[in-house]
């Protein structure tokens, strides 16, 4: 029989995902063999014949773990299928379906990691909390927090109750989007509280802008629009985000880290002191696009120069402000082709969570 752990969290967007890819990459450096599942899924998309969820797509493409893909992600939660199933118009063998999965999933497999959707609470609509599935799944629980100390503490209180009044058992904690500069106190405190909640802190993970920034691809498809440079790398994540209507120096003065600038398209000013400003090389910063707006595009000369660099810049129709208020609200998560993102997760889940305890408590 595998050994099971349950990654789950105290809110939705703490990092399960990052935990659940950091510790398949060092089970597998340790030579296990790791099954994957995420029972029930709510951002499901179409691939094949199946519909699962995306973070299914993100592990089978970066580990390409065996099994099938449905089996990985047996329920999906589309729209409008909570109230169906409140009505009576979903038939209620979903508990089977995830077993039935999860016995396919986890064949063969030395250690099977089980990624939950959202709090302990998340899925008791249907009668799939997260609570209820870790248990049914014989699993024990890994809990993802953020960085702090009060909250943090609550809120695994508040969903280690749950978890527990379900038989579950707490392998321990992780906090994750700690503030660097406090990560030593946080973690010497945050210890030595879960320890009078009868659990252990596992780890605590900086926090990485660049893991929060979405990548230019991702600008590319949740706003539209077309790609008018030559530039083929659209894998480079944004951290700073400039918008362009002033003078260019002064907007310039402000491409710190890795910079989108986003500009009507008719500033011939701003983007010729934008093209000039990446061909050199800046210790402050880097632009690592453009975003040009409201349908419009530069002089012939500019154009040219547009079509030839390798900064990617992006053309719209859509007002400077109304894209970059679109942007600040993406839902960011990483890709399969996110190489930057994926090593950085590893680094930090290897260097940061004590995976070797991990082992020792499941028996593996």
């Amino acid at each position: 029989m595998s050994k099971r752990i349950y990654i789950a969290a105290t809110r939705q967007n703490d990092g399960k995902t990052t935990v659940s890819l950091g510790l398949i990459s060092a089970l597998l450096e340790r030579g296990y063999r790791v099954g994957y599942m995420k029972p029930v899924g709510q951002r499901v998309v179409k691939a094949g014949d199946a519909v699962v969820d995306e973070d299914v797509l993100l592990v089978q493409g970066i580990y390409g773990i065996r099994g099938d893909l449905q089996d990985s992600n047996p329920i999906g939660i589309p729209k409008g299928y909570t109230e169906q199933y409140i009505r009576g118009e979903i038939k209620s063998d979903l508990p089977e379906r995830i077993m039935q999965s999860f016995a396919h999933v986890s064949a063969d497999c030395d250690v099977a990691i089980i990624e939950g959707t959202g709090h302990a609470g998340v899925g008791s609509v249907i009668d799939l909390s997260n609570a209820k599935v870790a248990h049914m799944l014989e699993a024990d629980v890994l809990m993802v927090t953020v960085g702090g100390i009060g909250r943090p503490y609550d809120e695994v209180a508040l969903n280690s109750s749950l978890f527990r009044a379900e038989g579950v058992d707490l392998l321990g904690v992780v906090a994750n989007k700690v503030l660097p500069a406090k990560i030593g106190r946080i973690r010497e405190t945050l210890g030595l509280a879960f320890r009078r909640m009868q659990t252990e802190l596992l780890g605590a993970i900086p926090t990485v802008d660049i893991l929060s920034g979405p990548t230019i691809a991702q600008v590319l498809e949740d706003v539209g629009g077309d790609l008018l440079s030559a530039a083929a790398d659209l894998s480079p994540a944004v951290t700073n985000v400039v918008i362009g209507t002033t003078k260019p120096d002064f907007v310039a003065s402000h491409f710190r880290g890795p910079t989108l600038l986003i500009t009507s398209g008719d500033r011939d000013d701003l983007i010729e002191t934008a093209l000039n400003f990446a061909r050199r090389s800046h210790p402050e910063g880097t632009l690592v696009g453009m975003l040009l707006t409201n349908g419009l595009l530069p002089k012939p000369r500019l154009r040219q120069a547009i079509e030839q660099t390798q900064v990617p810049v992006l053309g719209i129709g859509t007002p400077s402000y109304a894209a970059a208020s679109r942007i600040h609200d993406l839902l960011v998560k990483i890709r399969p082709t996110d190489t930057q993102k994926i090593e950085i997760v590893r680094g930090l889940i290897r260097d940061n969570v004590n995976v070797d305890h991990i082992i020792e408590h499941i028996g593996a």
